[in-house]
């Protein structure tokens, strides 16, 4: 073997690996992102459901009485 041979393979072998290291840091990344994107939905709804809650109970009769 000459060293052009071993040099293209190492070369093949190296951008294989970081091929691979990108590939699953990518889909990481994407995984991440949409459970970032489920948990923040399911913030803003609590949210949502807890602030008109509290502008109904306002209306009520119980929140205007001062004991």
């Amino acid at each position: 073997m000459n060293s052009e041979r071993i040099f293209t393979a190492l070369v093949g072998f190296v951008i294989g690996v970081l091929g691979t290291y990108v590939t699953f840091y990518l889909r990481g990344a994407l995984a991440r992102r949409e459970q970032i994107a489920k948990s923040l939905a399911d913030f803003y709804a609590s949210a949502a459901t807890a602030y008109y809650a509290r502008k109904d109970y306002e209306r009520t009769e119980e929140s205007t009485q001062i004991e």
